[in-house]
């Protein structure tokens, strides 16, 4: 094998490495492993079936963030709570045949647009004779919820932010009252009454919610159960770990990023479906805190790769496993070496 050349390398947990020089690993002579470490060894000396060498890492949170400031993502807020459009006026449209978007829609362009929904809707309010502008402020007024603006930062944060992941559906749109922009976003959540994970979800749900008095709707038919959140600037936060790729979730403890991690998984059954940026946030969260990952590629468009956590109960399960795991780190078998230039 020729050492000038670059090397791309398949470990046994799908994970491709590209390697020019040295590797410190252990040679697989079956059926047993070397007891010792080769370091610092010619790449030439690997194979297909030997063992690279992963070292566990240190990474400790030094100063962990303690709580979430919601004012950092609100339009209206005062010392002690962020205000936001409560979810009952989405379950009163919804009740009235009518979309939020049309209904913003509508008001923006009242003078111009008849729907006869809206307009019995509003009649109900008292409101149908109103201009678009005084409309809007007695929504406003009518439909506003309060929540605390500080959010404390532990398991029922992390429940939160999977249920989301799993069950919830985000929506945002864009209003305009008084010159200032406000974002009307949606979290709409399913529960299979049938699925035991959906249930305990559910609960996890609604038990952070109703620590901080978020509004939320539920509503519970046969088979399934339906929660509606609006709450714009807890939705914000969401999604800034999104963005993030779950970089953001770096700055918890430790022990939070791991109960993520393993609860994520838990509740995804191992199989977590994502797209390209967010399975490698995860596989890096679960580097940083020793946790590994297998990837696997799916045929869904949107979120095309699979994500799932590797036990050491499986791996021993296997005649020939794909990771070994040791007191200060791991062997991870290569699967395949290809040069690359």
């Amino acid at each position: 094998m020729n050492n000038n050349y670059i090397f791309k390398l398949v470990t046994g947990h799908n994970i491709s490495y590209n390697c020019n020089s040295t590797l410190t690993g252990s040679i697989f002579e079956y059926p047993y492993i070397k007891n010792e470490l080769d370091i610092n060894a010619p790449l030439s000396k690997f194979k297909v079936d030997d063992y690279i060498y992963l070292e566990k890492t240190n990474n400790i949170v030094a100063n962990p963030f303690k709580t979430i400031d919601l004012t950092n993502y609100s339009t209206y807020f005062d010392s002690n709570y962020v205000y936001y459009p409560s979810a009952s006026i989405s379950n009163e449209l919804i009740n009235s045949n009518i979309n939020i978007s049309t209904f913003l829609n509508y008001l923006n362009n009242k003078e111009i647009t008849d729907n006869k929904n809206i307009n019995n809707f509003l009649k109900k309010l008292n409101m149908d004779q109103e201009d678009s502008e005084t409309i809007k402020e007695k929504v406003a007024l009518r439909y506003l919820s309060k929540s605390s603006k500080t959010i404390k930062i532990d398991k029922n944060l992390i429940n939160f932010i999977i249920v989301s992941l799993l069950r919830g559906k985000k929506t945002s749109f864009l209003e305009t009252i008084d010159n200032k922009n406000l974002v009307i976003s949606n979290i709409a959540y399913k529960f299979n009454h049938n699925n035991s994970y959906h249930k305990d979800m559910k609960n996890n749900l609604i038990k952070f919610l109703d620590i901080y008095n978020i509004s939320y709707h539920l509503v519970i038919y046969d088979k399934y159960d339906y929660i509606n959140l609006t709450c714009t600037p807890l939705i914000k936060f969401f999604s800034e770990i999104l963005k993030s790729n779950f970089e953001y979730l770096q700055n918890f403890s430790n022990s939070l990023q791991i109960y993520f991690l393993e609860n994520l998984m838990y509740n995804s059954k191992n199989n977590y479906y994502t797209d390209a940026f967010k399975k490698f946030g995860l596989i890096k969260l679960g580097l940083n805190n020793n946790l590994l990952f297998y990837q696997s590629k799916n045929n869904k468009y949107e979120t095309p790769y699979t994500v799932s956590l590797s036990t050491e109960e499986e791996e021993y399960k296997k005649e020939l496993p794909d990771i070994q795991y040791l007191e200060n780190g791991f062997l991870i078998r290569i699967l395949d070496i290809t040069p690359i230039n």
